[in-house]
């Protein structure tokens, strides 16, 4: 393992530069542990609804255990896109632009996913919600690992990756069946957008 390079000497002799350098590596271990808290949180919100579906083909149309399978795996295609897009969109206009960028996108497709009505509509919304996720997962980490701070870099990984636990949040969106008897549930997702 290699070391990090120690901090310059005028960073470590002039107080508001130091502090102003521990607070941007707060702000980079806080928007990491919320962005991969949503990661876990659509799991957690299609493990819940995929039930629903199955017992109710009114909903968004039939759902078997392939179907199911293959709504689940669109979400995890458009992770593996956003991750590989996110890197090399991250080196031409910056890492913040694409996370911030992500968490709008991830939100707003969980919110668009909610309004879904048939089984095709609701994979395709799926995967671009996915794209979202997978941008977010992508970039944080490489903030995590580019942060000045030697502590800030293991503890933005451990952060982040803890944070997957607690992830449910927006309890009225959650139990009031809005816009879909479903929906509520989808729809809670979107909370980074009313921040």
């Amino acid at each position: 393992m290699t070391q990090a390079p120690a901090a310059p000497a005028a960073l470590l002799a002039d107080p508001a530069l130091e502090a102003k350098r521990r607070r941007t590596v707060l702000w980079v271990v806080a928007i990491a542990t919320v962005g991969l808290i949503f990661d876990g949180y659509d799991l957690v919100v299609y493990g819940v609804i995929l039930p629903m579906f199955t017992k109710n083909p009114g909903l968004i149309g039939p759902v078997d255990a392939t179907t199911g399978g293959l709504l689940g795996s669109y979400a995890l295609f458009g992770v593996l896109i956003g991750a590989l897009g996110a890197g090399t969109v991250g080196d031409l206009i910056g890492r913040r632009k694409v996370m911030l960028v992500s968490f709008f996108w991830f939100a707003a497709g969980m919110f668009v996913t909610s309004f879904m009505t048939s089984t095709s509509t609701f994979g395709w919304m799926r995967f671009v919600t996915g794209l979202g996720i997978g941008a977010i997962a992508g970039t944080t980490g490489a903030l995590g690992r580019s942060s000045p701070h030697r502590g800030a870099r293991t503890s933005t990984t451990r952060s982040a990756t803890r944070g997957c636990r607690s992830a449910a949040c927006s309890r009225r969106c959650w139990r009031s069946g809005w816009p879909t008897p479903w929906g509520g549930r989808a729809c809670s997702g979107s909370a980074p957008c009313r921040w």
